[in-house]
């Protein structure tokens, strides 16, 4: 919660060399109190995502992904953001659905 009351930004371990060949990104995450964890946006903000479709799903405890997608959509600067999804609980075949749903199988 320090991290998120702070405002910080971790590092990143590695980056993604070519975003440029994606045009969609799978953002997982798991839910800190409430929100997505600092490290995705400091993801979001190093990469340049305009013109990309950012499809956010995370686990979570209870409180679920609503807190994140304002977070999401602020620093995927340029993206296109779908509707989020918690992913807790969920089937294999409910996962499925979901990505089918969302275009992406």
């Amino acid at each position: 919660m320090n991290e998120q009351e702070s405002d910080l930004r971790p590092a990143l371990a590695t980056t993604i060399k070519n975003i440029k060949q994606y045009d969609t990104i799978l953002l997982g995450f798991p839910i800190w109190h409430g929100k997505e964890p600092m490290l995705v946006r400091t993801f979001l903000e190093k990469h340049n995502l305009s013109g990309k479709t950012i499809l956010p799903f995370c686990t979570s405890g209870g409180s679920g992904i609503s807190g994140s997608m304002s977070g999401i959509r602020k620093y995927a600067k340029g993206a296109g953001v779908m509707q989020g999804k918690d992913l807790s609980g969920l089937s294999q075949a409910g996962i499925r659905g979901w990505l089918k749903k969302a275009g992406v199988i």
